[in-house]
């Protein structure tokens, strides 16, 4: 792919396994590979613990929803 700014919207997202983890953690591997930004939003607090916990938030970059998100890649969340 030669998208450099992706967005992971996990606001529908109720469980995540360990292999659902290692995903996110080769996609975030391969976006750093090309210089592009990997952005995870809208987790749910429980959900955000597990990554806080493995110190995976050093890896990643969190926004609280899809706007907050595009605001951080610079893009306006209204279009």
């Amino acid at each position: 792919m030669d998208r450099k700014k992706l967005i992971l919207d996990c606001t529908k997202v109720q469980f995540l396994a360990s292999a659902a983890i290692g995903v996110f953690v080769n996609l975030q591997k391969k976006v750093a590979a090309i210089k592009g930004t990997l952005i995870i939003c809208g987790l749910r607090q429980d959900l955000m613990r597990v990554f806080e916990i493995t110190q995976l938030t050093k890896l990643f970059k969190f926004a609280d929803d899809e706007g907050a998100a595009l605001t951080f890649l610079g893009y306006s969340a209204a279009g």
